[in-house]
């Protein structure tokens, strides 16, 4: 994790303000791009995953019959439906990784 600056905002003299925004805003960005890498990092690997079950599935799980060829067609896209799902379902755990290992930082 990215180390916080610890600039005391209590008793500033005028000429030490623009310290303190500084200070808030490297920490607002490093908290911005620690978010945003473990939303795409958690994305792309759930999206990945996901792929890889739907072509698993896909393959194994094939039904016997098919009434026309619009259900072939449909079939088909099974792996890309598991890859969008496992992307909004990484994307949620990267999230939460990222909040967990944020506040396992601030109690040491």
């Amino acid at each position: 994790m990215i180390e916080r600056c610890s600039n005391p905002i209590v008793r500033l003299d005028p000429g030490e303000a623009w310290l303190a925004a500084f200070d808030w805003m490297l920490n607002l960005v490093a908290a911005t791009l620690e978010h945003l890498i473990g939303l795409l990092g958690g994305a792309l690997a759930g999206r990945l995953t996901g792929h890889f079950i739907g072509r698993i599935y896909a393959v194994h799980v094939e039904p016997l019959h098919f009434q026309d060829l619009h259900q072939l067609a449909e079939w088909s896209l099974i792996p890309q439906a598991f890859a969008r799902n496992g992307s909004a379902l990484g994307a949620v755990v990267g999230l939460l990784a990222i909040v967990v290992l944020h506040r396992k930082g601030q109690q040491r």
